[in-house]
């Protein structure tokens, strides 16, 4: 798969396979909105599947990770893509379950991620968000035909708020500073 890079915020750089977009062509509305067309409830917590718990044991937490929700032929998908920079691999899970990519040429030394995949789930509102992580950095505001979005940067993560839910969020460690 060919990899493209994506800068966002205050010096967040996320790499993503071509083609990933935030839209899903079937129902022609952004994933979040079609969550709320399933289920108007907040779905419970989703937690690592074996296949990642896997990886988090042998590899830890990846240095960047890319989780997106959306829906798929009438059914919620979560899809999530994860970076470990120290050993130049991308994995990607689809509802958790594992699904090879490329692996990538990475220089430096880079320490595990802080964030976790995990603690963050569809229908995250950003009251939770700013509970967790206090008050970001820049906030963003859009109207669009379908409603409100907002993007809220950190220094290392940004979270994209599609009608008040969690949309994707796009985390990266901080690179290794090298000789100026």
């Amino acid at each position: 798969m060919r990899m493209f890079t994506v800068a966002a915020g205050v010096g967040l750089l996320i790499l993503l396979p071509a083609g990933f977009s935030s839209l899903n062509a079937g129902m022609g509305l952004p994933p979040v909105y079609q969550l709320l067309l399933l289920k108007k409830d907040k779905p419970a917590a989703v937690g690592l599947s074996d296949i990642q718990k896997q990886f988090v044991a042998t590899q830890g937490y990846p240095q960047q990770f890319v989780k997106s929700f959306g829906v798929e032929n009438g059914q919620p998908v979560t899809n999530e893509i994860w970076t470990y920079m120290t050993t130049g691999s991308v994995e990607s899970f689809v509802n958790g379950r594992y699904r090879p990519e490329k692996a990538l040429t990475v220089s430096g030394t880079y320490s595990a991620g802080e964030l976790h995949p995990e603690a963050y789930q569809a229908f995250d509102t950003p009251a939770e968000i700013q509970a967790r992580h206090g008050t970001p950095l820049q906030i963003i505001e859009r109207q669009i035909w379908n409603g409100p979005i907002t993007i809220y940067i950190y220094s290392n993560v940004l979270f994209h708020f599609n009608n008040g839910r969690l949309d994707t969020v796009f985390y990266s460690i901080q690179p290794p500073s090298g000789p100026q």
